[in-house]
């Protein structure tokens, strides 16, 4: 009969562990922006100058892959408030663009001014 040592058994929790942190990995990765879900870290979302730079961040991180004109577009944003400015190629890029900011994480209220223009 085989019996397991200690480091046997460390061995399988160990192996046991990475398994779980590399699944976890792959999840999050085949979820690319984690279903519209902007993962950035604000304290509280607490009204702050730093709080807004992290929102303005993660929302520029969220639209630009959205289109070329998307790069383009102005990002401000004031005690969790966006304000969206610019030119956009199209309305279904345009509703995007909202959907994508309205879903940042303590995002409060978008704003937008968004003009269509397909030659952006």
């Amino acid at each position: 009969m085989n019996s397991l040592t200690i480091n046997d058994v460390k061995m399988v929790i160990f192996m046991n562990i990475c398994m779980v942190l590399i699944t976890a990995i792959s999840s999050a990765l085949a979820l690319g922006d984690c279903s519209n879900q902007q993962l950035i870290s604000v304290m509280n979302c607490e009204n702050s100058q730093q709080a807004d730079k992290q929102i303005t961040s993660a929302v520029r991180a969220a639209i630009d892959p959205i289109s070329k004109c998307a790069r383009k577009i102005t990002i401000s944003t004031t005690n969790g408030i966006v304000t969206l400015r610019g030119t956009i190629a199209n309305a279904k890029d345009k509703d995007a663009v909202i959907q994508k900011a309205k879903n940042v994480q303590c995002v409060k209220r978008v704003d937008a001014y968004l003009s269509i223009d397909p030659n952006c």
